[in-house]
């Protein structure tokens, strides 16, 4: 079964970071950026981690933009570019703070979008950065988002609801739990080891198995899948193409023997034969069996091959229906297919 889940590019910002806090006023505030999210606990500044600017949450940014996450007003656009607060129109007052000793920078890579005093509505730019540069520099780009204000707001995750598989909850399952069940991602960005080759990419895929045999009949059926990669055996994946990279993140993802193969992305940054070798390659893995999430801005090449799909737009379900159905759709067409 092929399932496909389409987002505009502006949407992205909060589709998978909607709803960060939610209380008992019921307001909601949306992801100020597209990435990660991390628990505050987990980020690496203690001022941040124990709590004491405030409750929130905090973001592994994949994009070099903050925009406003609720309607409001501007109170301190930092000179350095690299942290704002704002009050919200319910009163929530908000700090988004991006990255750890960024105010080091004295403002480097940082671009100021919005100033103190300023009306901002939901998704306006406060703030532009270049994380890659930031990254150089040596800093982390993990940003929190924190409520400033809690003695007037309850503030507590937003989201709810179940993940089932085959009639079980792992809603709270261990990643590894989740992976043995018969789950794995292909991630934005490819995200293969750089520094280890072709091979042990593909062996690491396989970490919970214990089937050697097995194991080494699986690479075999990936090379078969991806020829280049067994001429590239030794290669470390770090210096393969992009296209190559890609078809080891699949390839390393087909090692866990997955029942459910989620896939986020996988035409992004790619030459368009390059996509449409990943698309064929995947439509074969499907007819294997395997079950296919696919994530896709290519809303094109994804809904031709696709069972059924979903749009969401700022987190939301606004349409479903097969992949021809919502392939031949005006609306869709205006919006994803650059028809006027």
């Amino acid at each position: 079964m092929w399932y496909c889940l389409i987002k505009k590019v502006v949407s992205k910002m909060f589709g998978k970071l909607k709803n960060l806090f939610g209380g008992d006023t019921g307001i909601t505030i949306a992801a100020p950026t597209a990435g990660t999210v991390v628990a505050l606990e987990s980020v690496p500044d203690p001022t941040f981690a124990q709590g004491i600017l405030g409750p929130g949450i905090a973001i592994e940014p994949s994009e070099g933009r903050i925009v406003a996450p609720a309607d409001g007003t501007v109170d301190v656009m930092f000179e350095t570019g690299h942290a704002v607060s704002m009050t919200t129109a319910d009163g929530a007052e908000l700090l988004i703070h991006v990255g750890i000793d960024t105010v080091q920078l004295e403002g480097k890579h940082y671009k100021a979008c919005c100033k103190a005093g300023q009306q901002v509505k939901k998704g306006d730019v406060l703030i532009e950065f270049d994380p890659a540069a930031i990254k150089a520099e040596g800093y982390q780009i993990v940003t929190p988002i924190l409520v400033c204000n809690p003695d007037a707001f309850t503030v507590e995750p937003a989201a709810g609801g179940r993940i089932t598989l085959e009639g079980k909850d792992i809603t709270h399952a261990a990643t590894h739990d989740i992976v043995q069940r018969g789950i794995v991602l292909v991630p934005e960005g490819r995200r293969v080891l750089p520094n280890l080759t072709v091979l042990e990419n593909l062996r690491i895929g396989a970490y919970l198995r214990e089937d050697k045999d097995a194991i080494e009949h699986d690479i075999e059926h990936v090379y078969s899948l991806f020829p280049r990669l067994k001429e590239r055996h030794w290669q470390q994946a770090g210096t393969l193409s992009g296209g190559e990279q890609q078809m080891l993140a699949v390839g390393r993802a087909l090692m866990a023997k997955p029942k459910v193969m989620m896939m986020d992305e996988p035409s992004l940054g790619l030459a368009p034969l390059v996509v449409k070798d990943i698309f064929s390659i995947i439509r074969r893995i499907n007819d294997d069996g395997v079950t296919v999430l696919l994530i896709e801005q290519n809303a094109n090449a994804a809904l031709k091959i696709a069972d059924r799909g979903y749009v969401l737009q700022t987190g939301n379900v606004t349409m479903t229906g097969t992949g021809m159905e919502l392939l031949n759709d005006e609306s869709i067409k205006e919006a994803y297919l650059g028809k006027k």
